[in-house]
């Protein structure tokens, strides 16, 4: 009778365990992006959530095959996953299989933390809005990096910290980098 209440105890315990360490991710948006690297075809998948620009996953096809990440910037966190696809009975399930959590250096995107991200609207018409994003490397901004031109178009949601993750290497984790509109 004994060793049935520790084994009872002991799965309440590990049950108990697996439910407090999950994390629950919401996401409303994905950007594709596809390229070419080093003679490579490339393709990433990112998704966000336009409410918290805390946290975004990001899906890459190398040779071998997908893998994921998902960026825990608040947490300076990055969880690996395998990603496998299954047939199942109305076509096919994506599988994610963790495998590992490191910690998120973007010590090297403190480097940033000086350079002033300027937002200059150019037009505007109608729902459409062309902006240029200028990034100097201090406040003085005599030194000018890189010029961005954006078109922008109304939309419900908060799009740019989706566009920033997916496109704007190495820019990614600077949320200094923000625009906010719809």
């Amino acid at each position: 009778m004994r060793w049935n209440i520790k084994k009872t105890t002991l799965i309440l315990f590990l049950l108990l365990s697996f439910a407090s360490s999950s994390q629950y991710y919401k996401f409303d948006s994905v950007t594709r992006y596809s390229g070419k690297w080093r003679q490579q075809e490339l393709e990433i998948l990112t998704y966000t959530n336009s409410e918290n620009d805390n946290y975004y996953l990001r899906l890459s096809y190398y040779t071998n095959g997908w893998e994921a990440i998902l960026y825990d910037l608040k947490n300076r966190k990055q969880h690996y996953f395998k990603v496998s696809e299954v047939k199942v009975k109305d076509g096919f399930s994506t599988i994610f299989k963790y495998y590992d959590t490191a910690v998120l250096h973007m010590t090297g995107h403190d480097i940033f933390s000086n350079y002033i991200f300027d937002f200059t609207t150019i037009e505007k018409k109608d729902n459409l809005k062309k902006v240029k994003l200028s990034v100097y490397k201090n406040s003085k901004r005599k030194k000018l990096i890189a010029n961005y031109d954006l078109e922008l178009r109304e939309n419900s949601t908060n799009l740019f910290p989706a566009f920033r993750v997916s496109c704007m290497h190495p820019y990614e984790f600077t949320s200094r980098l923000t625009l906010n509109e719809n």
